[in-house]
């Protein structure tokens, strides 16, 4: 009796874990010069707590952060045909893309990982939303069905290249700390 019920959890995970596989995360690891670990934690927590576009949601201070980040997203890409349409277009997809970040610092290794990429419209009236930035070729299948494909396609492009440039240059300012400590 009891296997029957591991049976619906079990099929959760499953699918769980191949919906995760699609999402989109930028990690990173980084070996500490000589014995700096524990310092630089407290360092890139200080760091982190000085980023005005982060915010931690929990840390032991000494070796783990969670942090939601947060970056504006103008949408470059124009819609076709009418002009009209294509400022209100591009001012319903401007908003954020809210992230997550996990910074663990190991014996031998720091663990950086930025995932759970999604854009969101700071538009005040209608919003046009992508959801979750995954790995797939294609936008959410209600952007294509709603608005001209090839535009949706571009916007969807655009949004998964501006989360590869924002992880880049996190993992940069990252560095740049690192090489700070003496």
């Amino acid at each position: 009796m009891k296997a029957i019920a591991l049976i619906p959890v079990m099929i959760f995970f499953y699918i769980f874990s191949l919906t995760a596989q699609n999402i989109s995360s930028f990690e990173k690891s980084i070996l500490p010069i000589g014995n700096k670990g524990k310092k630089f934690s407290k360092e890139f927590y200080q760091w982190v707590e000085s980023q005005s576009m982060i915010d931690i949601l929990s840390s032991n201070k000494i070796d783990t952060v969670l942090a939601n980040g947060k970056f504006v997203y103008q949408n470059p890409i124009p819609y076709p045909g009418s002009a009209t349409i294509s400022r209100m277009y591009t001012s319903q997809s401007n908003g954020y893309i809210v992230y997550k970040i996990l910074f663990v610092c190991k014996d031998d290794h720091y663990s950086i990982k930025l995932y759970d990429f999604e854009h969101q419209s700071n538009s005040k009236t209608d919003k046009i939303t992508f959801g979750k930035i995954s790995n797939t070729e294609n936008p959410p299948k209600y952007i294509m069905q709603d608005y001209d494909p090839e535009w949706g396609l571009q916007v969807w492009k655009n949004l998964k290249d501006q989360c590869l440039l924002v992880s880049t240059d996190f993992f940069s300012q990252l560095q740049t700390e690192l090489a700070k400590l003496k």
